[in-house]
């Protein structure tokens, strides 16, 4: 069983513990190509199975040539969010979660490496107040997850299903297009109106998230990963390279 580090955004940390999130989606970028490179073979939208980041088997269009790098089924995910750390760490350290403001306390031990006699790494920073949750080190993570499923698709494939399963909020009322009239060059509402569905919610919270460069319209390949929670990994199990 292997760990792997994943970022949660916003309310995702809160979601997830209490059950309303058990999905997530990542592009899937190739490992072996330099970061601006594979953005841009990412970024298409022709729907051509041969190209972009990923080169897929002939007759199974949705297997990657390599491994999804958050881990396979079995797997554990540990939980990166915005954090900060008060009190005095040699007496009464407690860890913030800005997600929902809550507080958890932990003994000065918890703080200390005891075999290289030094602090962990990632207690002091450099920065006051709250902090990246990229840079959340793993002792300081309050989730823990293992993966029950790992696939891939398309970003534009989600199901309404697995869009509830993304934690969106349904909310209630009908939605309408807006199209720019040529004559007259105003806005004006097109179509016929339709209820919010999770799928239109998922959209707009992926643009939010991904938009500048990898935005819904792109239709990019994802990792589409299942996941519940688990028991939180004991301390001297974690390993914090």
């Amino acid at each position: 069983m292997k760990e792997h580090g994943i970022v949660m955004s916003g309310d995702h940390p809160v979601k997830i513990l209490n059950g309303t999130k058990t999905m997530t989606r990542r592009v899937a970028k190739d490992p072996r190509r330099p970061s601006r490179e594979r953005d841009a073979f990412l970024s298409f939208s022709t729907g051509h199975p041969s190209m972009g980041d990923i080169e897929y088997e002939a007759e199974n269009p949705q297997k990657p040539n390599f491994s999804c790098p958050y881990g396979q089924v079995g797997d554990r995910l540990w939980g990166r969010e915005t954090w900060s750390l008060t009190g005095v760490y040699a007496v009464d350290p407690c860890i913030n979660y800005r997600a929902d403001v809550s507080q958890k306390c932990i003994h000065p031990g918890a703080l200390w490496d005891f075999e290289k006699k030094e602090f962990r790494r990632g207690v002091f920073s450099k920065r006051s107040g709250w902090r990246s949750s990229r840079f959340m080190p793993r002792w300081a993570s309050r989730i823990t997850l293992e993966i029950t499923g790992v696939m891939v698709e398309r970003l534009q494939d989600i199901s309404e299903d697995d869009a509830k399963a993304e934690g969106v909020t349904v909310i209630q009322g009908t939605h309408q297009a807006f199209a720019k009239n040529p004559d007259t060059g105003k806005l004006e509402l097109i179509g016929q109106p339709e209820p919010y569905t999770a799928r239109y919610h998922f959209e707009s919270l992926w643009d939010s998230i991904n938009g500048k460069i990898h935005p819904w319209a792109n239709n990019d390949w994802v990792w589409v990963i299942s996941f519940k929670l688990a028991p939180p990994t004991p301390p001297k199990e974690i390993d914090e390279t």
